[in-house]
């Protein structure tokens, strides 16, 4: 692992030759926060990542790293919040300014989201090419992360 990836443990849930499926437990930013039983904004979901083809023999209940470049994290930020984000409010201004009613102007501004998301599902092969996870038994990325403070 180098410091321009984004890494997470994870549990191996299932293995094929073609891919290896990986249980993570994903938070959000507060949710390693001791307050957030008071606020009730901290978010954790498990989920599942596919590695495909990886390099390696793994298997089931075995404790691993999975990994992403810094890039496509932010690429992946930029798909799924900030172009939708923007849609929206693009939308709604406009409507707004064409003196569309409120009711309308926000339901038309939300259903042009369907159709962006449903192009992203149309190329999620695509997608699913350029978003490549890696992946590291916890042995080697202790043996990683201890001869990186020994040099």
């Amino acid at each position: 692992m180098t410091n321009g990836e984004i890494w997470q443990p994870g549990v191996v849930v299932s293995v094929t030759p073609e891919k290896v499926s990986v249980r993570i437990i994903a938070r959000s930013a507060c949710g390693s926060c001791t307050a957030k039983s008071l606020c009730g904004a901290g978010d954790i979901a498990e989920k599942i990542i596919e590695v495909k083809k990886p390099s390696g023999q793994y298997k089931v209940g075995e404790q691993v790293v999975v990994s992403m470049s810094n890039g496509l994290g932010a690429r992946a930020t930029l798909f799924g919040y900030l172009f939708p984000f923007v849609l929206l409010i693009v939308s709604l201004i406009s409507l707004d300014s064409l003196g569309v009613a409120e009711l309308t102007n926000g339901l038309f501004s939300i259903g042009v989201l369907v159709p962006y998301f449903f192009v992203l599902w149309v190329l999620r092969k695509k997608f699913e090419k350029r978003f490549v996870f890696g992946i590291q038994s916890m042995n080697e990325q202790s043996e990683q992360l201890l001869s990186c403070e020994k040099g």
